[in-house]
């Protein structure tokens, strides 16, 4: 790639790539060349990237360069995000699959290497021997609300791939769950900010609503909209909530955060789940512990713990 300029500074903002220019310093009527390096982990088929130029070209000052492509995997997976099972049910026998395509010409064939997810029982299923396995995730005990994070090694008789991780995630949801379940800000920003929050119920009060909602932090305004029927849709990834309602919430400039962060609380008529909270934090573990949830070590220490 070339870009001519009459700058004589130029600054690359990076997004998903990373990018080498040949220089930053760019005399006028000359040209500079821009190696922009993708990074395809975790990715496959059809992706998009760009990479955006800003200098102190007076005609031209910011330039958009796309990025396509077609990412070809030795083992195609689906869905991309491994093996997922999110449910409102935490009883035992909770079920997912994750599809995997050979895409060369070896004959492929898995077997399961090792897992750190000991709530699950695994097994491979053979679709069309040598190209197309079925790994089907089954929990075997019965679980709370939790959100646990593993992964699976898959032997797979492939040269060019012989040990495949897959990502496997167990959520049992509450019956009132906010996205996000936090927010994570800088502390060094010193602007108010404004976010939305969306509160989806799954349980089968008719009448559900959010009732109130409330801060003990000053400067922060919560505006809440009623909650509305969501349409029924079959999905076999995640549970469709019966009812929806979003807020709006605005803070102050998180450098005035407390160092406890924020909490923001909504009320509502439901007996199961009276109330739910939402933190506002410059605490990036804090964040990470309420959106990611447990590892899998972590989930295993945590019930250790419980028998003891």
């Amino acid at each position: 790639m070339t870009r001519r300029s009459r700058s004589s500074k130029s600054a690359l903002r990076e997004g998903c790539t990373n990018t080498q220019p040949g220089r930053l310093l760019v005399p006028p009527g000359e040209n500079t060349t821009v190696r922009v390096i993708y990074n395809t982990h975790g990715k496959q088929d059809g992706v998009t990237s760009k990479v955006i130029i800003r200098s102190n070209d007076p005609d031209r000052p910011e330039v958009h360069m796309p990025i396509e492509g077609f990412v070809k995997r030795v083992i195609k997976r689906t869905p991309l995000g491994g093996l997922v099972i999110r449910t409102t049910d935490g009883s035992p026998g909770q079920t997912s699959t994750v599809l995997l395509e050979n895409q060369v010409d070896q004959p492929m064939k898995p077997r399961i290497k090792s897992t750190d997810m000991s709530m699950l029982d695994l097994e491979i299923r053979e679709v069309t021997p040598g190209l197309t396995y079925e790994i089907v995730g089954r929990t075997k005990e019965h679980l709370d609300t939790v959100k646990v994070r593993g992964k699976i090694l898959i032997e797979t008789g492939l040269e060019r791939e012989p040990v495949m991780e897959i990502g496997s995630r167990v959520e049992v949801k509450p019956i009132l769950e906010t996205v996000p379940a936090a927010m994570y800000f800088l502390k060094s920003d010193e602007k108010p900010q404004q976010r939305s929050i969306t509160l989806s119920y799954f349980g089968d009060k008719p009448d559900f609503a959010i009732t109130g909602s409330s801060c003990s932090t000053s400067g922060v305004a919560i505006d809440v909209a009623a909650a509305r029927s969501v349409p029924q849709r079959s999905n076999k990834y995640a549970p469709t909530p019966k009812k929806r309602a979003r807020a709006t919430v605005s803070l102050p400039p998180p450098a005035q955060f407390p160092t406890e962060g924020i909490w923001i609380e909504f009320t509502t008529n439901e007996p199961k789940m009276p109330k739910i909270r939402v933190l506002a934090t410059t605490d990036k573990p804090a964040f990470q512990r309420l959106m990611y949830g447990l590892t899998a070590a972590q989930y295993d220490e945590l019930k250790r713990a419980k028998k003891n």
